[in-house]
């Protein structure tokens, strides 16, 4: 049980709760929607904005916004099977599930982009 005034993953809290999450959706989208531009992402031949903002920032040898878009989806996958298990009872739980099912059908685009167009480079 938790505690007066404490936040718990299954249980209904108010919507403001919710925002912060689904505002990293949001921003995994848009991120993700622009990795289809030529002029952000790049391609083989031409580096992207992308490659100007972050590309001095590595992590394991990646851009960070890719670390970041792995790390963010895998939580966004645990969250989204937590929120199944509310889903028959609450409306806001089937919305996150839906939204994190958005989520990792937009990464799982996201890595067949960067896999068929040349921009990931394994050396």
């Amino acid at each position: 049980m938790p505690i007066p005034g404490q936040w718990s993953i299954l249980q209904d809290t108010p919507t403001q709760k919710f925002t912060g999450f689904r505002c990293i959706i949001g921003f995994n989208l848009v991120r993700i929607a622009l990795s289809w531009s030529a002029w952000f992402e790049g391609n083989a031949t031409r580096v992207g904005a992308v490659d100007h903002l972050f590309g001095s920032f590595r992590l394991g040898g990646f851009r960070a916004d890719v670390v970041w878009l792995v790390l963010s989806t895998l939580a966004i996958a645990l969250a989204g099977l937590l929120s199944l298990l509310k889903v028959r009872n609450s409306q806001k739980a089937r919305i996150d599930a839906l939204l994190c099912a958005v989520e990792v059908l937009a990464f799982c685009s996201f890595v067949y982009r960067i896999l068929t167009t040349g921009v990931l480079d394994f050396g």
